[in-house]
């Protein structure tokens, strides 16, 4: 699975740290079987 975030970072200043995390769950008969997670962080220099 791809997945695209856009950001304004228009409003950032320098030494800004920005972090995205995309969480995944898999159910199974309505229970949460298996979760898993991607997190991404941006230094904004």
């Amino acid at each position: 699975m791809d997945i695209h975030l856009k950001m304004d970072a228009q409003k950032c200043q320098p030494r800004d740290v920005i972090s995205f995390t995309a969480v995944v769950t898999e159910t199974k008969d309505g229970q949460e079987h298996e979760r898993r997670g991607m997190t991404t962080i941006i230094h904004m220099g």
